[in-house]
């Protein structure tokens, strides 16, 4: 019998959930008999993930307990991926687990002076050698489960064989979507998508009107290319009428999104979930991040096209915050010529 192995702890927003997928594939081809559960109040990991045959079975925590408020199962492996919350840590501590593992947490360790954390294993990751910090450490996550199996096998995992998949309900949608806006006359389809809870919190994204001087620009150059702004229910309303701009307004079902993405031929972006989407279908992407997050945040980590401008420390409050869209621009008109 294979091991079973459970993750749980993740916040659930959409890149959240997509930066852990290479770790999920790595357990499935290290462990091939194991089954995997992941455990969310999320129902962002169900929707995205419910076509991907190494994901056993994903539940809800609520769905977890029995009723007299214990656990309906235990795990071999817990691994516990929000290791800077004491609340993930404490509940963490109560799932029935014969291991469980987690990255130790330099927040904990300088705001509440927490270096040991009971019943539960830690290890240091290298953050400083790594590219895409959050990936690989999730991935480092699953080393720690056996250093030698890991090291051994690591090198031979494709990770081509992870791409999202949707279902023939998903492809006739967008089919649809498309058919109605004439998408045939155009030559190319460029995704644009504006909307970004977490970089517009941190002003760390343009803001709209910025955003619509971008297609305005883009759409008037390139009048032979169609461009899709991607939007979703809660998003503010973005409205530009022009004969080769539509808003896509997506409902809540995150496969849509998925599908439409792998239909572009380029994804211009903030700092959002849409850009690991689009990483995971190796959808060329020019995106705007927050220099402090670059290395831990930004895409290209399967391989494909994916240039990031970072944006420092209150870029838009001097009096160069100008130049951050004029190069956003000139990279775009760079990119779309040679496509």
């Amino acid at each position: 019998m294979g091991l079973s192995i459970g993750v749980f702890g993740n916040i659930g927003k959409i890149g959240d959930e997509m930066v852990c997928l290479p770790a999920y594939y790595v357990l499935k081809c290290l462990y091939p008999n194991s089954h995997l559960t992941l455990i969310s109040n999320s129902n962002n990991a169900k929707n995205l993930f419910t076509n991907l045959e190494f994901i056993d079975d994903i539940i809800s925590f609520d769905t977890y307990k029995d009723s007299r408020g214990g656990y309906n199962r235990e795990f071999d492996i817990l691994l516990v991926i929000n290791h800077n919350s004491i609340n993930t840590l404490k509940i963490a501590k109560t799932i029935l687990a014969k291991r469980r593992i987690a990255t130790f947490s330099q927040t904990l360790m300088l705001k509440n002076g927490i270096f040991f954390v009971s019943k539960i294993e830690r290890f240091i990751n290298p953050y400083w050698r790594q590219s895409h910090m959050e990936i690989q450490r999730y991935i480092n996550l699953v080393r720690e489960i056996d250093h030698k199996i890991f090291d051994k096998n690591y090198h031979f995992i494709d990770f081509n064989q992870i791409r999202l998949k949707t279902s023939k309900i998903h492809k006739d949608y967008i089919d649809k979507v498309l058919q109605n806006i004439k998408y045939k006359k155009y030559d190319k389809i460029i995704g644009i998508c504006p909307f970004s809870q977490t970089s517009m919190r941190k002003d760390m994204n343009f803001n709209l009107n910025e955003w619509l001087k971008i297609v305005n620009i883009l759409s008037n150059k390139f009048q032979n290319y169609l461009f899709l702004i991607l939007s979703y229910p809660k998003a503010n309303n973005f409205d530009c009428q022009k004969n080769n701009v539509f808003v896509f307004k997506n409902n809540n079902d995150l496969l849509n999104l998925v599908e439409i993405t792998s239909r572009l031929d380029l994804l211009l972006s903030s700092d959002t979930g849409n850009v690991h989407i689009a990483d995971n279908l190796k959808i060329p992407t020019l995106e705007i991040i927050s220099k402090k997050t670059y290395n831990q945040w930004r895409g290209g980590w399967y391989g494909g096209y994916c240039k990031a401008i970072p944006l420092p420390y209150k870029w838009n409050k001097n009096k160069y915050k100008d130049k951050y869209l004029d190069k956003f621009i000139s990279e775009a008109i760079l990119i779309l010529n040679k496509l």
